[in-house]
């Protein structure tokens, strides 16, 4: 996808709604897969509105999955993870 089709959608979809329904509509054609998130939220801070930032880890897993992972990966078993997520720690 050209770096210049994420403004010219921008820009019509100004021409149709204004202000947060315009970045609803870009934020739309990123959950179904029309538009790349990187340019739209690119777009969205140029254009001023608020983007929130990314809190997924790697492959959208959450911190939680991603905690689970390294335990694991340190080599601790379901049973020592458990303890360790219950503790906190």
């Amino acid at each position: 996808m050209s770096g210049v089709l994420p403004f010219r959608l921008w820009r019509g979809a100004r021409r149709r709604c204004r202000g947060r329904a315009a970045a609803s509509e870009l934020r739309a054609e990123v959950k179904v897969g029309r538009l790349n998130d990187d340019a739209v939220r690119a777009v969205l801070t140029v254009a001023g509105h608020p983007v929130p930032r990314c809190r997924d880890g790697p492959a959208g897993l959450t911190e939680r999955k991603v905690e689970v992972l390294r335990l694991a990966a340190r080599g601790l078993t379901n049973k020592d993870i458990a303890a360790v997520l219950l503790s906190g720690g």
